[in-house]
């Protein structure tokens, strides 16, 4: 059956022979239908569609039961005819400035309630006064201007269908154009913010700056909302937002890019140090120190919570600050861990309560677990917590009187309760071993890290009879040794590693000043850097801000690569790593150092590889590949590093060999990958060369000109107005005019000349006397050639001229006096045609008479 849209109505039915009760059932397509008005009788012998539609074609048919079964009918096909047309289609349209378009458009149907939504650029309208008519089959566009051209349609539907009609063009000459957009600013608090704006047209140019969509006007933070340059002083929180500028001439405006704002309180530098203490019992501290002076910057107190002590800080790879929130066993306090941003000078909790109770210590891993000593009395725990959920699992060991933690570059997890005692654990399964017991009867241990080789170090308070040290762990024998005892170190409360090594510790500040100490890790010698003052002053925890290195991956194929072939990108962001790729044969892994032999670097082999494979046999299968692949140990690499598998490719840094060690024994497969990759995606690579904009600018393949971090290429769009490759922030500044526009983009977009070449347009040269404009041309007069009768230097001789010699004539014997004196010489050059009386007279003028062309 075909039918209409909009039918009024189709029916189906169905004849049953037998006897018996019977039961119905319709479907379509073999999906049971219901009564809703549309369909009724769908349980009955005959069922009727209602004004039927597009979406009605299709395959009915009833199921008939009995008592002793059911039967399906034949199916029948119902087809249904779109009835709805456009009949007039809109057309273009060419207005004047401030007249009305007017679009229309016709169309038929069969079925009720057509409805219109007109478009514009394919994008739905909306009534706002300069657009009505949209829902009608009539839109007015009111007081055209500029921005209305574009392309219009309307989308026509009744309850079946729905059409688009033909598009139709309002036609208006576009009069201004944006030639350089603002660029987005990350501005310190406190600190100006510039937006600039470009824009190009042949009639006088108006700018209104707006700020999310709202005009702004001078005053307060801003001046030179109308003005083609906004300036916005003393950035405070408030002043976020996008920034953009209404550019007008008479009868066109067009808008910039919006450009973000964003304040910062603080942007962490590479060695910052973040130190938590406390003034009072309830007055905590988050303090910036610098490594250099060690002068202090309060970033106030991060918690989110009421009380608490700010008992443990880390940092992680954004230079977020990581806070174990310790309640003391206060029940009205929060046990909580918080993440605090120094950028946007925010804390949010990212997981608290639960099997947390008063967290004393904290460790981030690599993959970014967050890893805390949770003191509970006399005993206590590790609580894992997941960054992304918060949520958390216990593991052990029980630290009793709380403790701290770390975790190695290698996910080795090492935790100390304060009573001395030193585990060793899996951050997987929590399995731990105890290392050492209390260094000292009378010592308690308060502070750990792990150094560069991955042992770790302790921060010992002294008792009775043993002094206040630093230690160094080995954990394979549960011995240990001094690194620095006594002197500036008392009661020290954390200790945390510098890029280089040396190590900053806290002293808690027990019966002195607490403060802060660098130890030189080779010599042992001591510095305070800086200490803190208060009625009730401890010192907590720091933390040292360490960028991450740029991380390097290879993912490499059996077939694609052999010794010396393989594809290694110093500094290069992995963008995608498909750890499950059956076709994935090795992962190569390494740490850019800041020397070539600082180069650190893993390689995995398939990472499914069953427990039976042995290390001869990984060798083996290396050699096979075309890897130099050996467990000789020429050079002492695997020992000093404990390493299995040694291999060699050509240092592309060097040329030399780069060698790849693989630890068969500790292979961490997959978690190791994530951890790397991890890392590698915060590094941006704006230009997309594979390096990151880091090692861009640090080996001169980008260069920087602010410096902000971003290579110049990269700030190039809407910013380089004259297409030399450098931003224009970074180029004289100078505005002659001034007409809000650099000098070097007046020259650029030919809004100004440069005859001289000299980067300072020429109007602005006469204006500062720099240059002669002897016959008011605007031009140079070096950059002209006056010839005689032609004073302006048109190429042709007429009344100008003539102007030009009734200012030089002076008279016989008589030096020319034109109103600007210093224009003798071209008077001169141009009206004393005889040269020889160094003057212009009456003689003269006989044979301008005859160079005179007319008007």
């Amino acid at each position: 059956m075909t039918v209409p849209s909009c039918e009024p109505v189709v029916s189906f039915s169905v004849q049953v022979s037998g006897g018996g009760s019977l039961s119905y059932q319709w479907q379509e397509d073999k999906v049971d239908l219901t009564d809703d008005g549309h369909y009724s009788g769908v349980t009955t012998d005959t069922m009727t569609i209602s004004e039927a539609v597009t979406a009605d074609a299709g395959n009915y048919r009833c199921v008939v039961r009995d008592v002793c079964g059911y039967a399906p009918t034949d199916e029948a096909t119902l087809s249904v005819t779109a009835t709805l047309a456009i009949t007039e289609h809109p057309v273009d349209q060419s207005p004047a400035c401030g007249e009305s378009a007017i679009f229309t458009v016709e169309a038929s149907s069969n079925c009720p309630l057509i409805t219109y939504q007109w478009q514009k650029d394919g994008l739905n309208l909306s009534d706002d006064g300069h657009y009505s008519g949209i829902t009608t089959d009539t839109l007015i566009v009111s007081d055209v201007a500029g921005p209305d051209a574009g392309w219009y349609r309307c989308v026509v539907s009744d309850i079946s269908d729905s059409l688009i009609s033909d598009e139709a063009e309002l036609g208006f000459p576009r009069t201004v154009s944006i030639t350089g957009h603002p660029i987005d600013q990350t501005v310190l608090q406190g600190d100006t913010a510039t937006f600039n704006v470009y824009a190009s047209s042949e009639e006088p140019l108006t700018y209104q700056w707006q700020k999310d969509e709202a005009d702004l006007s001078d005053g307060g933070h801003y001046s030179g909302a109308a003005t083609s340059t906004l300036v916005v002083s003393n950035v405070d929180a408030s002043d976020a937002g996008g920034y953009r500028c209404v550019v007008s001439v008479s009868c066109d405006y067009v808008f910039s890019n919006p450009a973000a704002l964003t304040p910062a309180v603080m942007i962490p530098n590479d060695g910052a140090i973040f130190v938590a203490w406390s003034e009072t019992n309830l007055n905590e501290h988050l303090t910036l120190v610098d490594p250099t002076t060690g002068a202090q910057t309060d970033l106030g107190n991060p918690m989110v919570s009421p009380g608490g002590s700010l008992w443990d800080i880390d940092i992680d790879s954004d230079g977020r600050v990581i806070i174990a929130q310790c309640s003391l066993g206060e029940p009205w306090l929060l046990p909580a861990v918080i993440k605090y941003d120094p950028l946007t000078d925010s804390s949010t909790v990212v997981s608290s309560g639960g099997l947390l109770s008063s967290p004393t210590g904290i460790g981030l891993a690599p993959n970014g677990d967050i890893f805390v000593a949770d003191y509970r009395g006399s005993s206590g725990a590790v609580v894992r917590v997941d960054p992304a959920t918060g949520s958390q699992t216990e593991l052990g060991p029980e630290l009793g009187g709380g403790g701290e933690i770390a975790v190695t570059a290698d996910g080795a997890g090492f935790a100390q309760s304060s009573y001395g005692y030193l585990y060793a654990f899996d951050i997987v399964t929590g399995a731990h071993t105890l290392i050492t017991g209390p260094i000292g009867a009378d010592q308690d241990q308060f502070a750990l890290t792990i150094d560069g080789s991955g042992d770790p170090l302790l921060g010992v308070e002294g008792g009775l009879s043993h002094p206040d040290q630093i230690v160094r762990v080995y954990p394979e024998t549960g011995t240990y040794d001094a690194i620095s005892i006594g002197d500036l170190i008392e009661s020290p409360f954390d200790v945390t590693l510098e890029a280089d090594g040396n190590i900053i510790m806290v002293n808690c500040g027990f019966g002195s000043s607490p403060n802060v100490v660098r130890v030189n890790r080779d010599t042992g010698d001591q510095t305070e850097l800086t200490s803190f003052s208060g009625s009730m002053p401890w010192v907590f925890s720091a933390a040292v801000y360490v960028r991450p290195k740029p991380i390097g991956l290879v993912l490499t194929r059996p077939s694609m690569h052999r010794a010396g072939e393989a594809t290694i990108v110093p500094c290069g962001d992995p963008e995608l790593l498909d750890i499950d790729d059956a076709h994935a044969k090795y992962v190569v892994i390494y740490g850019v150092g800041a020397e070539p032999e600082d180069d650190l670097v893993h390689v995995l082999l398939d990472l499914h590889l069953p427990g039976s494979v042995t290390v001869a046999d990984v060798v083996t299968d290396l050699v096979a590949e075309g890897f130099e692949a050996t467990t000789d140990d020429p050079s002492g690499q695997l020992a000093e590093y404990g390493f299995d598998v040694l291999l060699t490719f050509d240092n592309p840094r060097t040329g030399g060999p780069l060698f790849f060690a693989w630890d068969f024994s500790d292979y961490l497969g997959a978690a190791l990958v994530d951890r790397v990759a991890a890392r590698a995606l915060h590094l941006p690579d704006c230009n997309s060369n594979g390096l990151s904009d880091e090692c861009d600018i640090s080996s001169g393949t980008s260069s920087d000109c602010q410096p902000n971090g971003v290579p110049d290429e990269c700030e190039l769009t809407g910013n380089d107005c004259n297409t030399n490759d450098i931003p224009d922030e970074c180029e004289a500044q100078d505005d002659c005019q001034p007409n809000g526009v650099q000098d070097i983009c007046d020259i650029a977009l030919g809004t100004s000349q440069d005859c001289q070449q000299n980067g300072v347009p020429d109007e602005c040269d006469i204006a500062g006397g720099g240059s002669l404009d002897c016959n008011g041309t605007l031009i140079p007069d070096e950059c002209e050639a006056i010839e005689n009768a032609d004073f302006d230097a048109n190429g042709i001789v007429d009344l100008d001229d003539f102007a030009g010699f009734a200012d030089c004539m002076a008279g016989p014997g008589v030096l020319p006096t034109p109103p600007s004196p210093e224009c003798v010489d071209a008077c001169l050059a141009a009206f004393d045609f005889d040269s020889d009386d160094s003057d212009v007279d009456l003689g003269d003028f006989a044979a301008f008479q005859e160079a005179f062309g007319g008007l």
